[in-house]
């Protein structure tokens, strides 16, 4: 059997699913609200010294050995959190109840997983949780990828210098892009300019912070990496558009289509991605005015839909198939 591991909000996990489903495949999947939603009974530990799992989904039960393989998604929820701050109005004591109830939670979560150490995985939480954009930047010169001036500070001097010497730079998150939702609006992180009046309102020293030489581009690259294969799209963001396509302007829709990586580019993928442990991926590339093609980042559970939909990659059926192939 399948076991899937995700959030109940990631749509590419319900298509795979139904996938799955479809091409006769068979599956368990669940989500990161399992951990604290009364709904969902479970239990877990060791007996006799043996380790034991028995879980039961919507009236579905199942034990350890049942699973094959684990498709390892988005099972990062933080919605148990909602509401402890309220518990009461001394904010010290509410800060520290979060702080516990958090650590909980994530050690039944990681003590879960660790059951599921011995059998097949597409990506194995350590390998997921390994990424670090900087030790990724390293090993993609390693492997002979070509990848923009970067710079990691906490002095204003310092980044006014890295300016001076790139012309034009961008600011962006060191580790995830963050995101907060209230009732009136959403705030996301993204990637942008950061020009020399930006530089003058910081303080002089402030957090790390991680800036790069802003590539002028002729293309951004989303490639979909699975199990060896690369699936790229171009997108055509053009001069004057957001710094991140992500960041989308509704009057100027952008338009993708299907990309072909050299043959050298594709094979340093391969080989980094070998290093970092992972079979999947979603790594994002640009293509400069001059022609030179500059590795920025991957993300191990990076959306693969914005890719395979409009280039007809089908790739929530290829995962499924992955899957079921490994389901022995």
């Amino acid at each position: 059997m399948i076991l899937i591991l995700s959030s109940p909000t990631d749509h590419s996990t319900n298509r795979v699913s139904e996938w799955i489903t479809r091409l006769g495949g068979h599956y368990i999947r669940l989500n990161d609200t399992l951990l604290y939603n009364a709904d969902t009974p479970f239990d877990y530990g060791y007996r006799n010294g043996t380790e034991d799992v028995g879980l039961t989904v919507s009236g579905y039960s199942f034990r350890l050995s049942d699973i094959h393989i684990v498709w390892y998604r988005r099972w990062t929820s933080r919605d148990y959190l909602r509401g402890l701050h309220e518990l009461t109005e001394n904010k010290e004591w509410a800060s520290n109840l979060v702080r516990h109830i958090s650590v909980e939670i994530q050690t039944a979560g990681q003590f879960f997983l660790h059951l599921l150490r011995h059998k097949q995985w597409l990506d194995p939480p350590k390998a997921t949780g390994a990424v670090r954009k900087h030790e990724v930047l390293t090993m993609a010169v390693e492997e002979g990828l070509l990848i923009p001036n970067t710079l990691v500070t906490n002095h204003r001097e310092r980044a006014q210098s890295f300016l001076l010497e790139n012309r034009r730079i961008v600011s962006k998150p060191l580790s995830e892009i963050t995101f907060y939702n209230s009732d009136d609006f959403e705030f996301l992180c993204y990637t942008r300019e950061i020009a020399e009046e930006d530089l003058l309102k910081l303080p002089a020293f402030f957090y790390p912070t991680l800036f790069q030489q802003l590539i002028e581009r002729k293309l951004e690259i989303r490639t979909f990496y699975l199990d060896g294969e690369c699936f790229s799209m171009a997108i055509f963001s053009g001069e004057g558009s957001k710094m991140d396509f992500r960041d989308l302007d509704m009057n100027r829709p952008v338009r993708m289509a299907p990309y072909r990586l050299p043959q050298p580019v594709e094979a340093s993928i391969r080989r980094l991605m070998d290093r970092l442990g992972l079979s999947t991926g979603s790594l994002d590339l640009m293509l400069s005015t001059e022609g030179r093609l500059y590795f920025l980042e991957v993300n191990p559970v990076g959306q693969f839909g914005m890719t395979s939909y409009p280039c007809n990659y089908q790739l929530d059926k290829k995962i499924a198939e992955y899957l079921i192939a490994h389901d022995q």
